[in-house]
């Protein structure tokens, strides 16, 4: 499985890698724009990433614009709505609107940090990833 880990903290993104390193290849971004960037990349490579968890705080470009973003470059190359990377938002925010939004920008699955490894395996399993 081709993951991308998209944290500006390290400690998250270190756990992360922890919990989802037996599952496949983990590349790390630290802001939206190097998510926009590497999906874009993988995407002209005729590649794709099968998870993206993506933080919804980061500088440059915060998680709900970069999903947007990932999910015009998937359609610009053909890939259908709901055939995509399967993408977890990941925050320390509770709110609403929050959640929300996430879905309406079509993410797969919402975690509220900080992310205990069994619930992240449910999620996994829930998305039909393992």
């Amino acid at each position: 499985m081709q993951i991308l880990l998209a944290d500006d903290d390290f400690i998250s993104r270190k756990i992360l890698m922890q919990y989802l390193g037996s599952y496949g290849e983990c590349d790390i971004a630290i802001d939206g724009q190097e998510v926009v960037n590497a999906v874009e990349a993988a995407l002209k490579k005729n590649k794709s990433y099968d998870l993206i968890c993506l933080d919804i705080a980061m500088p440059n470009m915060d998680g709900h614009e970069a999903l947007q973003k990932i999910r015009r470059l998937e359609q610009k190359h053909g890939i259908q709505l709901g055939k995509g990377a399967k993408v977890i938002m990941a925050t320390g925010m509770s709110g609403h609107e929050d959640i929300i939004n996430a879905f309406h920008e079509q993410c797969d699955a919402y975690m509220i940090k900080p992310i205990k490894k069994a619930d992240l395996n449910s999620k996994l399993k829930e998305l039909n990833l393992t």
